[in-house]
């Protein structure tokens, strides 16, 4: 609906062919040059909007790396200690000769 169908990103709008009545009613009575004015506005808003949204993802994306980077340091360092100790169980023999599962 709207101006979407009388444009795509790369062409020019041409407002005279626009059907007012198919517009929301807060552009129906605006002139051809207060509707330009008005959808240049919006795609500056959204422009911004999506600079915003890009940069937060790239710090997202950065924080999610580094939380999975720590979380498998953390893991490795769990394994270690766990096979560790079960050594040091069998060495001392603390549960006769019984396995320790792995």
């Amino acid at each position: 609906m709207g101006l979407s169908r009388y444009k795509s990103k790369k062409e020019n709008i041409d407002y005279s062919k626009i059907n007012r009545k198919e517009l929301p009613p807060y552009l129906q009575n605006k002139t051809d040059k207060e509707s330009k004015n008005y959808v240049e506005e919006q795609k500056k808003i959204c422009d911004k909007i999506s600079l915003k949204i890009n940069e937060l993802n790239k710090k997202r994306t950065a924080f999610i790396a580094d939380k999975q980077i720590e979380s498998m340091k953390k893991n490795e360092l769990e394994s270690v200690m766990i096979r560790a100790i079960k050594k040091q169980t069998m060495k001392k023999n603390f549960l006769g000769n019984k396995k320790i599962a792995s």
